[in-house]
């Protein structure tokens, strides 16, 4: 249609602006903030982020789990101990359950034990174990809490220690283990003694150390680990003793029977340890403590820095939420912190507690974001053979694999992996405005495509209740042999899915959420948000 001319000319009309706005939103590759403000978090932070970790190219979802053995004890699986031999042939997956000891290197069902425990209680089974190479061969030495101390022999079986073996203290005593300068040190029950053996000795006379003495805060020993450092004087051992207060010493040094010898370094506090002594880890060349102001790196501690300033934690993004699950589950077993190589991940495993899903928090390695795993069935955590395997409260030992939950061991049956995540809460630039959103466009790389649900949460809802994921959509992508070389994006096996949502609502702040589940590698990379902005009302 023709406009009419006004004067004998043709009116121009005025140019009407874009009121459409679009902004790039990154995926949440820093992991959780827990503890700044919610209008300082950076745009790579989440809220909060369940079943997805920081990695290459953006966020995944974390790895699923399949059956490894089943119906293995009535009462839970409760320790892993795999053994590696001096022949792959005597290689070793073992587990300790309430009733005893099975072999699980095998994949299957219902394994015989092997050996039982003398005495069988609700503690039994839960132990602390490490290997241990001397002259007379390669060596697994394990603590149980109610059965006391046991031995493993390449090529042999497990073995009760008799108080003939070890003389001094009744081995049934032992309650944790570790090797240190080349001597077994074990931890004695209800007690501020460590006792050690000779060197390169797993049984033999045993000479007692008290520690009591040192612990300022009282307690009994809880763990004695060893950290391995450069402390200005080269590389060398040191002896970390952990109380159950919370104190920690730390010894250097060869001869425990000497004074002028074996030297105090110093002693600290990072508050009171979660029961079940797995407290602490080696990782790399740091020993990292768990208590209940988090998790503790040594080097920090010793550099004098304070327990109570969060930098000095190494899951400060997270404390609060540690502190929270510390608070309910303290004296309940199933605290660990496990280096899981395969992931490039830390984790530290939670008490499963009645009415909430199984957690664990998981750092990783590769950029230290923090997120938190929901729905796996973790007690306890083992590698062997460049796998990581799981000990269950089911009876079950799974393997950490795949890209789907609870996989039967005929794959007949398995589980979709959920996971959720609230991004940081931003204003894109324009403080006190209002804004309304029309269309947001999540962008996967994926072997599959995933089902999701995207919803924009306004001016601080933090709430982790989210709409059921929509099914999957199409994917764009290029085939090989199809696309043509550089006018198309390569990425192997994976397809792009950016499915654009409608979304609705008004607000000052704006956070993107999604809600979904997949069955396949699946990497969040960024979003694309288009809204309308409007005055200040």
């Amino acid at each position: 249609m023709l406009l009419p001319k006004i004067g004998g000319r043709t009116p121009i009309l005025a140019q009407v602006p874009q009121i459409m706005k679009s902004a790039p939103v990154p995926a949440p590759q820093k992991g959780i903030n827990n503890v700044d403000g919610l209008i300082a978090m950076d745009p790579q932070e989440a809220v909060f982020m369940f079943n997805f970790q920081p990695s290459q190219f953006g966020t995944r979802v974390r790895t699923g789990y399949r059956e490894w053995v089943t119906d293995v004890d009535a009462d839970g699986v409760r320790t892993l101990i795999p053994y590696t031999g001096s022949q792959a042939a005597n290689d070793r997956l073992f587990a300790a359950g309430q009733a005893g000891f099975y072999d699980v290197s095998t994949s299957g069902t219902a394994p015989a034990l092997i050996l039982a425990f003398a005495s069988v209680s609700t503690t039994s089974g839960f132990g602390i174990w490490t290997g241990f190479t001397t002259l007379t061969g390669q060596h697994s030495l394990y603590c149980d809490e109610q059965n006391g101390y046991y031995r493993y022999t390449e090529g042999g079986t497990w073995v009760k220690t008799t108080a003939l073996e070890v003389t001094g203290v009744d081995p049934a005593l032992f309650v944790g283990v570790t090797i240190f300068k080349s001597k077994a040190w074990f931890v004695e029950r209800d007690s501020s003694r460590a006792w050690y053996l000779p060197t390169g000795s797993v049984i033999g006379a045993a000479t007692s150390f008290n520690f009591g003495n040192k612990f300022k805060k009282g307690g009994t020993l809880e763990m004695l680990f060893n950290w391995t450092v450069d402390g200005g004087e080269g590389v060398d051992d040191y002896l970390v003793a952990v109380s159950s207060a919370g104190d920690v010493v730390v010894y250097k040094g060869n001869d425990p029977a000497s004074a002028t010898d074996f030297n105090q370094h110093g002693i600290w506090f990072i508050g009171p340890p979660p029961v079940g002594r797995r407290i602490g880890g080696n990782f790399g060349g740091e020993l990292c403590l768990l208590s209940a102001y988090g998790l503790i790196p040594m080097s920090s501690l010793v550099s004098g820095q304070l327990i109570q300033e969060n930098q000095i934690q190494l899951s400060r993004k997270i404390t609060p939420l540690v502190n929270s699950e510390m608070s309910a589950t303290r004296t309940t077993r199933g605290w660990e912190v496990k280096l899981i190589p395969k992931e490039n991940t830390l984790l530290i495993s939670v008490p499963k507690r009645d009415a909430f899903p199984y957690t664990q928090f998981a750092q990783s390695t590769n950029n230290q974001g923090w997120s938190v795993y929901r729905d796996i069935p973790y007690l306890n955590g083992e590698e062997w053979n460049s796998e990581f395997y799981i000990a269950a409260e089911n009876g079950n030992v799974y393997v950490l694999d795949g890209n789907l939950d609870n996989v039967s061991l005929d794959e007949s049956t398995s589980d979709l992996i959920t996971w959720s995540v609230l991004q940081s809460f931003s204003d894109f630039g324009e403080p006190g405005l209002y804004h309304i959103p029309q269309f947001v466009r999540p962008v996967f790389i994926a072997d599959q495509v995933p089902s999701y649900i995207a919803e924009i949460r306004f001016d601080y809802n933090l709430s982790d209740t989210f709409g059921s994921p929509i099914p999957a959509g199409s994917a764009s992508g290029t085939l090989w042999d199809v696309g043509i070389w550089d006018l198309s994006l390569w990425g192997g096996d994976f397809v792009t899915a950016e499915n654009v949502q409608g979304v609705g609502g008004i607000g000052r702040a704006m956070a993107i959420g999604l809600n979904g589940q997949s069955g396949a590698e699946t990497i969040l990379v960024r979003h694309d948000l288009m809204f309308q902005s409007g005055g200040m009302l």
